[in-house]
Order: structure tokens, then sequence, then C-alpha cells
């Protein structure tokens, strides 16, 4: 007969058992997302599980997979990298289907839905000013000037230009820039004296790009190191970013034609002196990346400026001016 003593023994080994009993498992919490939020079939899309979760494995742990097609096809096996890019080749809704496994084994999956749209369009509108015509294109979520403005009157070689109630602008020989490189502005002209820093001297209803504007085109396409195929001149996107080069206006000379583009953007800096514009390069090792410039930042470094021309300054600069017009929701 079992003794009182082993009884109470037994009853408390039961009962510290059932205590340590785990928990019964439950999936991990899958999650994902998309950048960009919405494209065309030249878009390659980023698609990101690292927003999954789960209470009892890290995040690191985890494993992912992806079925683009949400037709149980898998593009790739589990594994803990948890991005994907892939490019639509055409137009459509797709469901994309990710499945998460944490370190047990257990699998929980998500889909979301990509809209792929038709590939931007393109258009033509006139300048009200001087009845010039203007090829601008639909990048995503606002239209561009697929060329660079080329308004005002023409400076003679040797002159300045002042406050007056004209714009005027330095154009560059054929011989030299071509025919397509549109006109060069100081950023006293392209701002209006400071008047009017948000339109500048754009058309009726556009406006000059600010770094927002670039940044939108950077997150559209970072996973390439080079944008050339899409912003150049007969690129994917059609904005025909040409290597228009700079004008130094106290030294009344054209420099980088043909090896690096510029145009003013308007940008507050943190002080009144200092204005930016983007900068694109296709030499290497420099990618054609249009960046943010401003002649307080050491990135200025960077600039080709010859000596010859004395101490830098974006008051010596004459660049081309490109504008942007917000797409209007009906």
């Amino acid at each position: 007969m079992m003794s009182r003593k082993l009884l109470v023994l037994l009853l408390c080994v039961t009962a510290i058992s059932g205590s340590c009993e785990k928990p019964s498992r439950e999936g991990p919490t899958a999650a994902f997302t998309i950048q960009p939020e919405f494209g065309d079939s030249l878009t390659v899309f980023h698609f990101d599980a690292s927003p999954s979760s789960d209470n009892q494995t890290d995040n690191f742990r985890l494993k992912a997979r992806w079925d683009i097609y949400a037709d149980g096809s898998w593009e790739n096996d589990f594994t803990i990298k948890k991005d994907f890019a892939y490019r639509f080749s055409r137009n459509g809704t797709y469901l994309v289907m990710c499945e998460i496994m944490d370190s047990h084994g257990n699998i929980s999956e998500i889909t979301k839905a990509v809209q792929v749209q038709p590939v931007p369009r393109d258009s033509l509108f006139t300048d009200a000013r001087d009845g010039k015509v203007y090829r601008s294109v639909f990048l995503f979520d606002r239209w561009w000037m697929a060329e660079n403005l080329d308004y005002g009157i023409s400076m003679m070689p040797g002159e300045t230009e002042s406050d007056n109630s004209l714009t005027e602008k330095y154009k560059c020989p054929d011989s030299l820039c071509g025919s397509s490189n549109g006109s060069f502005y100081s950023w006293n002209e392209a701002s209006n004296y400071g008047r009017d820093q948000e339109s500048g001297i754009c058309p009726d209803g556009w406006r000059l790009p600010r770094e927002e504007d670039l940044n939108r085109i950077s997150g559209i396409l970072w996973f390439t190191p080079d944008f050339s195929p899409y912003l150049s001149a007969d690129g994917y996107y059609g904005l025909d970013l040409n290597l228009s080069g700079k004008y130094i206006i106290t030294a009344k000379t054209w420099d980088s034609q043909g090896r690096s583009g510029n145009f003013w953007v308007n940008e507050k800096q943190p002080f009144e002196k200092f204005v930016a514009w983007a900068r694109y390069s296709p030499r290497p090792p420099q990618p054609f990346r249009p960046e943010i410039i401003t002649d307080y930042n050491p990135l200025v470094a960077e600039i080709v400026w010859n000596d010859l021309w004395g101490f830098f300054s974006y008051q010596k600069v004459a660049l081309p001016v490109r504008c942007i017009k917000d797409h209007e929701i009906n």
C-alpha cells in the first residue's frame, strides 16, 4: 500500500509537470510590403516580408517564400532572405502570396494584390506665353516636362541678366549642345529673383521640381545601380534627361556638355544664400542617378569646377529648367 508521503510526492510531481506543459503553438504572423505601391510593366516591384513576426521565433530566423501569381507554383524555396523582386510583363491585377515559416515548421500565409498599369503616358502641351509646344510624360503620380524649358529672350554674348520684366536666358550653340538642350537660366531668373521659388518661370499650372519629386523616382528605381535605361535620352520612362552641362556666367563659357546634366530644384536650404539643383552623370563609377547638390553640401567638391572661374558660387552658374505638374484627380 502506497504511503501517504509517496502519494503526496506523486501529486506534486504531476502538478509541477502540468504547470510546465508548453502552450499550444500558433503560426507566425505573415506580413509584407510592396515598393513601389503601383507601377507598370517596366517596373521591378520589391516585396519585403521583414514585417512578419512570431512570438517564439526571432525575426531573422523566420523564413519566407513567394508565389508571385498565387497559382501554387513557388518562385523560390523557404529562405531567411525575406525580400523578393519581380517585374510583370503585362498590365493587370496580380495576386502575390507569401508564406512565412517559423523555427518549429509552422506556416502562415498572406496574399496581396498588385496593380500593374500601362506604361507611362506621354503627351504634348503648349506654353500659352509664346505658343511653344513641349513633350511631357506622366510618371506615376505627376507630370514631368520631357525636355528642358526654352522660354524667354536670349542674351547676347557677354551680356548679363538683370531684374526686369523679361525672362532672360542663355542659349548654347547647337554645334556644342545640340538642338534639344533648351535654355539655361541663372537661379535669379529661374525663381523670378526669389519672388516665386515655387513656380518660378514655369508655364501656368507647372512648378519647379522639389527634392521629394526626385526621391519619388529614386524610390521607384532604388533596386538598380544605374538609372540610365529609365531616365536618359530614349529611356524607358521618356523623361529624356540629356547631358546638357552648365554655363559659367562670369567666365562666359560652356562646360560639361555631353558629360553631365543638371536642372534647378526648389528646395529650402538652411541659409537663404544657398540653393539646390539636381545633377546626374553616366560616368563610371558615378551612376546615372539624380542627386541633390547645394553649395553648402560637401558633395559640391565632386562638381567639375575650374579654378580659373574663381570661388564656386551658384550665382555664377546657369542651368536648364525642368517643370512638374501635379496630377489633378477628377
